[in-house]
């Protein structure tokens, strides 16, 4: 499916009345205690929670959908510790029993330091130039898909993003509390980055919550997502499902950025659903530890998106096509979730079905 969200008003012009003022879309990311939900509706009038097949349990296991910028330059787990393919750092891992980090081939300050710090760019026979160059060649690939609004604060504080809004990808919603993320003690400052306590407690934290006991270091929390900026497209933890519409370049809202196109997010369903008829797309406010199947129509339930199934004739064989409408009635202040109204054309969907049996 591909999605473009959030929506940027158009600029007022000579078809727009006197004092034209558009009011842009509230951007409903959700925080940590919200996920995200697809719904399927069936000819019966069954409406059916859908639920990415992660290969981590039974479908009622699925804790559902989040959306998060790819890449989070202030994510207190965000190191070269956390990357697997690190030559100098991926080996180092939490030792449950001697409570300490082991492993790392270099300096444990180094490779718990915050990737976007000089102090991460460092090592054995690099210098202090070289290590200046590193750092600033991956701040400059950092900024070209986050936010003008975010800061780099493992730089300093006035080094922020580069695009108008940051790179989202649909990611599976964490329902743990107990995720490093959600600890103030390890928040970034520009002050604390690499703050030698802090970072040996952060880069504890963060191992011990990935890695469990066993020698072949299969994630504990399957769901625990930190982005990549080395490689958008392999995190560095998490399941990651792809990436909501972004571009920037010549002919887009930020000119000024070389050119980047990413779309498209995909997933497994683990039954057929050749007779659906639409996707509804919700935004929820429930926590759930741990997860239980949601209920449809909730009162809290904010309605992001309505996916209509098209003319079969458009989709062609074993292929289900559906055009994405954009909820352009979302509550702007607390009180009844209004109504939703489909009207705005934001994006496609293709179901590949009969998956199970041939095309003959």
């Amino acid at each position: 499916m591909t999605i473009t969200w959030p929506f940027y008003p158009p600029a007022c012009g000579a078809t727009n009345p006197p004092g034209c003022q558009v009011v842009p879309q509230p951007l409903f990311l959700p925080n940590r205690s919200q996920r995200i939900e697809m719904w399927g509706r069936f000819p019966s009038g069954e409406i059916r929670r859908l639920a990415a097949d992660v290969g981590t349990g039974p479908e009622s296991a699925f804790s559902g959908f989040s959306i998060v910028p790819v890449v989070d330059p202030n994510d207190p787990c965000l190191m070269r510790a956390m990357d697997l393919d690190d030559p100098d750092c991926g080996g180092c891992r939490y030792d449950f029993d001697k409570k300490v980090v082991t492993g790392c081939a270099i300096d444990n300050s180094i490779c718990g330091a915050p990737s976007f710090s000089k102090k991460s760019s460092t090592g054995p026979g690099v210098s202090d130039n070289d290590a200046t160059l590193i750092q600033q060649q991956l701040v400059l690939q950092g900024r070209k898909i986050t936010s003008v609004t975010t800061p780099f604060l493992a730089v300093d504080a006035m080094t922020t993003g580069g695009a108008l809004g940051p790179l989202l990808t649909l990611v599976q919603w964490n329902p743990d509390p107990n995720d490093p993320h959600t600890y103030t003690g390890l928040a970034l400052t520009a002050a604390n980055a690499v703050d030698s306590t802090l970072v040996g407690q952060r880069l504890s934290s963060c191992l011990a919550y990935r890695d469990t006991r066993g020698p072949d270091r299969s994630p504990a929390n399957p769901y625990f997502y930190v982005g990549n900026p080395h490689q958008v497209t392999k995190p560095l933890s998490g399941v990651q499902f792809g990436f909501l519409s972004f571009s920037t370049g010549p002919n887009t809202m930020t000119p000024n950025l070389p050119a980047q196109n990413f779309n498209g997010m995909s997933f497994f369903l683990p039954y057929a659903v050749d007779d659906i008829t639409e996707i509804l797309i919700t935004l929820e406010s429930t926590r759930s530890d741990p997860p239980k199947i949601p209920a449809f129509g909730l009162p809290t339930s904010v309605p992001l998106f309505a996916a209509k199934r098209m003319p079969d004739s458009t989709g062609g064989r074993g292929v289900i096509r559906m055009v994405v409408l954009a909820n352009t009635t979302p509550p702007l202040a607390p009180g009844p979730i209004p109504a939703p109204t489909y009207s705005v054309p934001v994006g496609t969907m293709s179901i590949l079905s009969s998956l199970d049996s041939g095309l003959n």
